[in-house]
């Protein structure tokens, strides 16, 4: 069967101040690099002390990835993009980033060839998990 995209997700991801970390920056372009992940598009929205808005590209922000032509660059919408800047604040920025999970395709691809189909997803954040490794690790 034919799969062309595997499960991915956009996300909003929030930070103060007017860019991304560089930190944060390293780890994208580790994770795209190690094809785990597919980076189809990446919008940086910017909201200065005084309310403005502003938006940034991936090659704005020098990430190693970026110098290859995003595969689907568009797919993060003005309303995505709209959405996220209502939540930030003044002097706040927000990474949307719209990501494959290419390790899923092969199986996606033998779900569908076998008739299969998602009934549900659900994303649970990593700190909901810190959280009840660490309650259960306090019963103990």
């Amino acid at each position: 069967m034919d799969v062309r995209h595997a499960p991915s997700d956009l996300l909003v991801i929030g930070f103060a101040g007017d860019t991304v970390p560089q930190d944060v920056r390293d780890h994208l372009d580790k994770a795209v690099e190690s094809g785990v992940v597919r980076l189809l598009d990446l919008v940086v929205v910017s909201r200065d002390a005084g309310g403005e808005l502003s938006l940034a590209e991936a090659e704005d922000l020098g990430l190693r990835f970026a110098e290859m032509a995003l595969p689907e660059q568009g797919l993060v919408g003005e309303d995505d993009v709209m959405d996220a800047a209502e939540d930030l604040d003044p002097g706040q920025t927000a990474l949307v980033v719209l990501f494959e999970h290419v390790w899923a395709r092969e199986l996606t691809a033998a779900v569908r060839g076998t008739g299969g189909e998602l009934l549900a997803a659900h994303r649970i954040p990593a700190w909901v998990l810190d959280e009840i490794e660490d309650a259960a690790a306090g019963d103990d």
